[in-house]
């Protein structure tokens, strides 16, 4: 869900014949999609990574059996320099389908608006200092050693296990602080680890199951582009510590001279997540996943898949921005039901706030439910039909709103000549009203986003 094309983008890459490759990405306008769902259009960002990566693979046989080994190392340095406006942007949203078109801020809510600073551009942008923690300037060495040794213990077994430590060298910067103030600035060394471990079994060309564990630690970065970010002038170490621990395991069946396939998954996943202005909330996350598909020929297959999704926060205060109730932001007797409280709006955690306890998880559907079918041949005519289905999520910890049970249905229709490709995609056929969370708990009283009603998009596609 995330849109790799932010700001402009230069990465380069360095093969194991060492010679170098840059990929440049121009697309200053894009939206991006955090992980957290919550939409940003970061007015400036700048980015640049560079770093070459040291590979052995070599395999062998040991006591009668097949090894396979890659190890190596990798050093990686990252600058990043973002400046946001979140007051003017984010939280103020208009509706372009109304007139008159004009969606200044700064005109139609004079009391409400912001200037900020001029930054990049003439601009207007807050630092970290002005509470505006995506405005960075982030500069992040990484080395890291890898180890992954692939062997068969046994006759129709394979055990896979891989290890890896990093080291992280960050440099961080408030590149807008207040007019005749010093700009923050902090360096830290941080460490951290990861292993997988997998065992495999295979009897048969018609059979396999599998079972694995996966630890990392990942690194949690801004919204803007990934930047290491400064809370009251110092780097959040638990930015560097953000836990998973993903236990699964599965099998796989083929049918009908692989004709039909089946798959059965079960998971969990136990996680830590970087809280709002620092700590960390424990979340658990259970569930299984059932998927098939038939094909019968090259051209033609259904596929079908149903997903069990169980999410809660473990005793944990996840932060909601405005305070825990959605009534919260309401004067007292006015709001959805006359169930307004007066308490105002909570910017930071505070009074107002969820107590720690297993909350469920918001806009999260406990059932998924996919399916399709496809007719794709060589040449000529092409038609494909694929929908969803899902249940009813929760919009905040107190489900003091629902998103209800919602599905999409959606088609195309193509056709393909040669070296060339034509299609007309139809979504969202039955014109449905649906919903998407913002998929964090930190606008959970703020942001819901309308799904695009009946709309066609048409591709064409040429080769040479």
């Amino acid at each position: 869900r995330t849109t790799e094309c932010v700001g402009w983008k230069r990465v380069w890459n360095r093969n194991r014949k060492g010679t170098w490759h840059a990929r440049i990405c121009n697309d200053p306008s894009t939206t991006r999609q955090d992980g957290g769902g919550q939409c940003v259009r970061p007015p400036y960002q700048d980015r640049l990574a560079a770093g070459p990566q040291n590979r052995l693979a070599p395999s062998f046989d040991a006591l009668d059996r097949a090894h396979s080994i890659l190890a190596g190392f990798t050093l990686r340095y990252e600058e990043r320099e973002s400046y946001v406006n979140f007051f003017n942007e984010a939280f103020f949203n208009f509706d372009i389908t109304a007139g008159p078109p004009n969606f200044s801020q700064k005109e139609n809510f004079p009391n409400t608006y912001f200037p900020g600073q001029t930054g990049p551009g003439g601009r207007p942008f807050f630092g970290a200092q002005q509470f505006s923690p995506e405005s960075t300037h982030s500069r992040l060495w990484n080395t890291g050693l890898f180890w992954q040794h692939e062997f068969t213990p046994a006759e129709h077994w394979q055990l896979l296990y891989g290890l890896r430590g990093d080291l992280f060298f960050a440099d961080v910067t408030d590149p807008l602080p207040p007019p005749g103030a010093e700009a923050w600035n902090d360096r830290h060394s941080f460490s951290n680890y990861g292993f997988n471990i997998s065992l495999l079994y295979k009897p048969n060309s018609n059979l396999s199951a599998y079972a694995t564990f996966n630890r990392t630690h990942a690194v949690n970065g801004n919204v803007t582009g990934g930047g290491i970010m400064l809370f009251g002038g110092q780097i959040d170490k638990d930015d560097f510590e953000n836990l998973s621990d993903l236990y699964e395991a599965g099998a796989r069946f083929s049918l009908l001279e692989n004709k039909l396939y089946l798959g059965l998954t079960a998971f969990r996943q136990e996680r830590q997540r970087t809280e709002f202005r620092g700590g960390k909330s424990d979340i658990l996350v259970r569930g299984f996943e059932l998927d098939t598909v038939y094909q019968p020929k090259s051209e033609f297959y259904l596929h079908a898949n149903l997903a069990f999704t169980e999410g809660h926060y473990r005793d944990s205060a996840p932060f909601q921005l405005g305070g825990r109730s959605l009534f919260n932001l309401y004067a007292a007797g006015t709001g959805p039901g006359g169930n307004g409280n007066g308490l105002g709006f909570e910017p930071f955690p505070g009074a107002f706030q969820a107590p720690a306890a297993n909350w469920r998880i918001p806009g999260l559907s406990r059932w998924l439910f996919n399916a399709g079918a496809s007719w794709r041949p060589e040449r000529g005519l092409g038609l494909s039909l694929w929908g969803s289905a899902q249940s009813e999520q929760i919009g905040n910890l107190d489900a003091e709103y629902t998103i209800p049970a919602q599905f999409t249905l959606n088609g195309s229709v193509s056709w393909k000549g040669e070296g060339w490709e034509a299609e007309i995609g139809i979504f969202n056929i039955t014109d449905e009203t649906n919903w998407a969370h913002n998929g964090d708990t930190f606008m959970n009283n703020q942001i819901i986003f309308r799904e695009l009603p009946l709309h066609l998009e048409a591709h064409w596609k040429f080769t040479f």
